[in-house]
């Protein structure tokens, strides 16, 4: 078998081209790297073989931004085709086309009359696009499978906190509760307790003692800022009762009274995660009473009232199972 000649060009825009007996080959473009003939005949499986001409191939390359688009020419007996793609880097692009031309220089080893007709009866599809998406473009082309979606999950709660505006003064309580959320959203069920509070009348001699018990509705989003913090906005729903039991000197006999609570809150949720499980919650709310009892004592007039303002403020920890 006669040697394969290579001539390069001394400019980038002067063709380079390469002969041998049943390949001749055409590199037009400074961006072919490495020896193109000898990877052709690697990616045969064989040394070009003497003889008449079977394949003439034009490789031309440009860099256009960061790609480099390459356009393979194929002249196979008087049947023409042509191939065009793009490739990330000048070896990619090379390699691309010594695949294209060494699966053509494969075909061509057919005899020139009955390929010709293969040509024009059923043009040679496989070569087309699908070839340099598969090798090429895969990493940026193929659209990233969507994330996994955060599954249901259960959280118990507990927290002690500080109220104003339900009883008289500042008054503490607690609170345990249970909810689902699928990230973002979170619904919660909790029930509270504030402490006894003594509302005195203006009449020395005759005061009411408060308690108060309710139970929140809570629905919010929380959004994961790091991977410890998190910060929510919530709205809350408090359905519940007041007890008040009348005392002092001025009254004969005492009495109680027990009478519905309705209210509704926003709230704001700020945790920190100490394990995947455990996190430490801080909240706080403002909100308004749709149904307010009023407690009064014959004689003494009317004891409490709760304000239109209610504020509270929370600390405690959330547990979150899978």
């Amino acid at each position: 078998m006669r040697a394969l000649v290579i001539a390069f060009a001394l400019a980038a825009l002067v063709p380079v081209r390469a002969r041998a007996d049943e390949l001749e080959l055409a590199i037009d473009g400074s961006c072919a790297t490495g020896d193109v003939p000898a990877e052709i005949a690697s990616a045969v499986g064989r040394s070009l073989a003497e003889g008449p001409t079977r394949l003439r191939a034009r490789i031309a390359m440009r860099s256009e931004g960061a790609r480099v688009r390459v356009v393979v020419g194929l002249d196979h007996g008087g049947a023409r085709s042509e191939r065009t793609f793009t490739a990330s880097s000048c070896a990619a692009a090379t390699h691309a086309a010594v695949l294209v031309v060494a699966l053509a220089l494969d075909r061509a080893q057919v005899p020139v009359a009955t390929e010709a007709a293969a040509v024009v009866e059923a043009p040679p599809a496989p070569l087309e696009l699908s070839f340099e998406t598969v090798l090429f473009d895969a990493p940026e082309e193929i659209a990233p499978e969507p994330a996994p979606r955060d599954p249901i999950r259960a959280s118990f709660l507990a927290s002690a906190l500080i109220d104003s505006g339900s009883l008289p003064g500042l008054e503490g309580g607690a609170r345990l509760g249970a909810g689902i959320s699928i990230a973002p959203l979170l619904i919660e069920l909790e029930a509270t307790y504030l402490s006894a509070s003594r509302a005195a009348s203006a009449q020395p001699g005759a005061s009411v003692d408060l308690v108060l018990a309710f139970g929140t509705l809570r629905a919010g989003a929380r959004a994961v800022l790091l991977s410890w913090l998190s910060i929510g906005g919530a709205l809350e729903l408090d359905v519940g009762a007041m007890s008040g039991t009348g005392v002092g000197l001025r009254l004969d006999a005492p009495s109680s009274a027990v009478l519905p609570w309705v209210a509704v809150r926003g709230a704001l949720l700020v945790e920190v995660a100490i394990t995947s499980v455990l996190a430490l919650r801080a909240s706080g709310s403002i909100g308004t009473p749709l149904v307010a009892p009023t407690f009064a004592v014959d004689g003494a007039g009317t004891v409490f009232s709760p304000s239109i303002v209610l504020g509270q403020g929370a600390l405690g920890l959330v547990v979150r199972l899978s």
